[in-house]
């Protein structure tokens, strides 16, 4: 989702809160992009500084909400956890269907064991 300025300026000076609705400190900033549409949030959180990044924001009944990183990792990691497996069932059918010789199967296998995505 493409947040912009104007969307995003009534929320400076108000409270932030996380994915479990509590309060977590104030919005005391916003960085955009050069085409105008966010980049980061800046999170006073009462002596200390955060910033979260677009994909950590979302906007919901008026409240900003801010997800933890840890979260976005998992989110991410799951998603390329699931498109490897459709990869492998691909590949399955395709050699079970006479589609590819044994040897592409094979070497095809071999190459996402060793990649990341």
């Amino acid at each position: 989702m493409t947040l912009q300025y104007e969307a995003l300026q009534k929320f400076i000076g108000k409270p932030a809160k996380d994915i479990y609705h509590r309060y977590i400190g104030y919005v005391v900033g916003i960085t955009l992009d050069s085409n105008g549409c966010l980049n980061s949030v800046g999170v006073d959180r009462g002596g200390s500084f955060e910033e979260f990044s677009s994909n950590q924001v979302i906007i919901e009944d008026e409240t900003l909400v801010l997800v933890p990183n840890w979260k976005t990792e998992a989110e991410k990691f799951r998603k390329e956890h699931d498109l490897t497996l459709k990869r492998f069932q691909a590949l399955d059918e395709l050699l079970k269907n006479h589609e590819i010789p044994e040897y592409v199967y094979n070497e095809l296998c071999s190459q996402y064991k060793n990649s990341k995505a």
